[in-house]
């Protein structure tokens, strides 16, 4: 930010270049609403409501005609901004607010805000400040009372009339309320917001909330950020909706909630046209994975698919080691049915993986791009080796990503076949945006130390196994 401060004072033509780059995103409100109201002509706020002369005072100076021509010299140039804690005091909440009628917006090209500050009474503010290019709102919710619901309502229905772009609402909560004192909010928001096509938030929402997203019309994207304690509540019949949902993030408790999830999300007589699943686990059983995936593909379009996450937080077994239910490629079968697979991600699954499992991944989707598998130690150990994955890489010629755990670095490093004397044979990879990661678990802090000295010379080796990529590093851990 200095240098381009710097720079503006360099040149007139820089100028203006360098004002847009400094007021484009801006991490704090107080510079805008400090041009917009100089502190000094501010009256300070003493305990309890200001008086009514206060206010109308601060009103008069948001109608001063040649102070805001200057405050849309750099409000015009905002499109990112956030509004933290004290940004917006009772005095400019209330003289905000009764610009509500005004014709133009005071942020006309905004289009993001970050809203972490929760005092009810700064949300008024929210849609005086944002206008037509408003296309991301991330809001920060807290068990706001019951009473304020109408407050709220009004709020969100504002912005859905001066916003008609806005597409993305983000909500987080601190990690200690509990879903009963704010999911009565996210249903309001939904109800207002209705045509948004991409919703996230960060906790465990009601069976009424999701019933709420599921009517959404447009609706698209659905992330939920959040690990459960418990099994999700479910009412006995009613159906998920969601017409129009094509990426679906989702949290489960255990792998039988996951599968009673997408039971719900089912269609009469159709699959669901859904592109992008993850689903996160708190608690896996093993011996449920099989039931998991059918369950999958039967919900599912064999065709549409072409995205899946899995991640595992904990094995639901009394032994804390995996149950022994055969090659990873003969439970993941019913996933490889999936014709369309480019980015398959899978995080501490419970199985040992080793190169057959490469193999069958490269025979059913020869044009993947993207692939991470990690697991879980000491209880499994990755049997894939160096050999397997330069033979992986060179079969999949569209790969961009590759993260592998390894359990062993070999004496003999593997050798790559020689180019033919024309160039690159049509079992090379084309694309030289490949980057890849090669993780090693190891037993103890003593070998940890001794591989990190190690590393450079490991980067080195891989580099030469995997000469078409773009990046590779190496990782070690215990």
């Amino acid at each position: 930010m200095k240098a381009l401060f710097a720079l503006s004072l360099t040149s007139k033509s820089m100028l203006e270049p360098c004002l847009d780059a400094l007021w484009s995103s801006m991490v704090s409100a107080r510079p805008l609403f400090n041009i917009m109201i100089p502190l000094k002509t501010r009256a300070k706020i003493k305990k309890g409501n200001p008086s009514y002369h206060e206010f109308l005072d601060l009103v008069r100076l948001l109608d001063n005609a040649n102070r805001m021509t200057r405050f849309y010299y750099y409000a015009n140039r905002v499109k990112a901004l956030q509004v933290t804690s004290g940004d917006v005091d009772v005095l400019l909440s209330r003289a905000l607010s009764s610009q509500s009628a005004r014709a133009n917006p005071f942020l006309p090209n905004l289009q993001y805000i970050y809203w972490p500050d929760d005092k009810i009474i700064s949300l008024p503010c929210i849609p005086v400040l944002a206008g037509p290019q408003l296309m991301a709102l991330s809001l920060h919710i807290t068990a706001w009372p019951k009473k304020n619901e109408g407050l709220l309502y009004a709020t969100f229905s504002s912005l859905r009339q001066a916003c008609p772009l806005l597409y993305y609402l983000e909500f987080t909560a601190n990690e200690d309320l509990k879903w009963k004192d704010i999911n009565w909010q996210f249903a309001l928001a939904f109800s207002a917001l209705f045509n948004v096509t991409s919703v996230k938030f960060t906790c465990t929402p009601s069976f009424d909330t999701l019933i709420c997203l599921s009517k959404m019309p447009n609706l698209q994207v659905l992330v939920a950020k959040f690990a459960p304690e418990e099994p999700f509540v479910w009412d006995n019949v009613t159906p998920l909706k969601f017409p129009c949902l094509r990426n679906l993030r989702w949290a489960a408790h255990t792998v039988s909630d996951a599968m009673i999830f997408l039971r719900r999300l089912r269609l009469p007589g159709r699959n669901r046209e859904i592109e992008m699943f993850r689903m996160d686990c708190v608690l896996c059983n093993p011996a449920e994975l099989s039931s998991f995936f059918d369950t999958l593909r039967e919900t599912c379009s064999m065709q549409k698919l072409s995205s899946f996450l899995l991640r595992v937080f904990k094995w639901d077994e009394p032994s804390g080691t995996a149950v022994n239910q055969g090659p990873p490629s003969s439970i993941l079968h019913p996933l490889f049915e999936f014709g369309n697979i480019q980015n398959l991600q899978i995080w501490y699954f419970p199985v040992e993986l080793d190169d057959a499992l490469l193999a069958a991944v490269s025979t059913a989707w020869p044009t993947l791009h993207m692939l991470q598998l990690w697991i879980r130690r000491p209880q499994l150990r990755s049997k894939i080796t160096l050999t397997g994955l330069m033979t992986f890489v060179r079969q999949n010629r569209h790969l961009v990503y590759l993260a592998v755990d390894i359990d062993s670095w070999p004496d003999d490093m593997p050798v790559p076949p020689p180019l033919p004397a024309h160039g690159v044979s049509d079992t090379e990879p084309s694309s030289s945006k490949l980057s890849v990661i090669i993780r090693q678990a190891l037993t103890d802090h003593l070998e940890v130390v001794e591989c990190e000295k190690q590393k450079a010379a490991r980067i080195q080796a891989l580099r030469r196994i995997f000469p078409n990529a773009s990046a590779v590093d190496y990782e070690c851990y215990n």
